[in-house]
């Protein structure tokens, strides 16, 4: 495992746990009879859960893929502190997931868990004039992420890029072993 890539799954890690931690007062994973119940469980379970472990999987895979050596050079500060920006989509998918819900709360909550959701924890933030910014803030955070990628694989010594790496096949993710039939027998 590179240094990126631990630098990213540590930060991953606890920036995933406190997700939970923050949607909890949305109460996202209740499910409760009726169509509000089983709409806010498969919206969450997609934003919540899904969503954020295949980004976690590309991403980690990709920063894997990268076998530049670091160094206190500007492209490996860049790879480095790239890791820590790397874990803001998290923030984003949570973004999403709450400007979706507030948009149209009556499909994902019936009118009496609205309502002890409002007596819980009041926030100004619940109301539909809102919705707006907190989607553009999740899909802000999603592709500020695309763009740090696309500059890790495009900075540095060789100059390659990402696509240029995998026309040429040199990324571990897409090189296939060799199997005994390539095996040359020693002399």
């Amino acid at each position: 495992m590179s240094t990126v890539q631990q630098i990213f799954l540590f930060f991953y890690a606890i920036i995933y746990g406190a997700l939970f931690t923050l949607s909890d007062r949305w109460k996202p994973f209740t499910f409760e009879r009726g169509r509000e119940g089983r709409a806010r469980f498969l919206l969450s379970l997609m934003f919540f859960g899904v969503l954020p472990v295949l980004y976690f999987s590309y991403v980690f895979l990709l920063l894997g893929s990268e076998r530049q050596p670091l160094s206190v050079d500007l492209p490996s500060i860049l790879r480095v502190a790239s890791a820590f920006a790397l874990v803001v989509p998290i923030y984003g998918f949570y973004s999403l997931w709450a400007g979706i819900v507030m948009l149209d709360r009556r499909r994902f909550y019936s009118d009496a868990t609205w309502k002890l959701l409002r007596e819980e924890a009041p926030a100004p933030f619940l109301d539909k004039e809102q919705a707006v910014w907190w989607l553009i803030a999740g899909t802000s955070c999603i592709l500020g992420a695309v763009v740090i990628l696309y500059a890790i694989f495009s900075i540095g010594d060789s100059g390659d890029t990402v696509t240029d790496a995998i026309r040429a096949k040199r990324t571990p993710i897409f090189e296939t072993p060799p199997t005994i039939a390539t095996w040359e027998r020693p002399p």
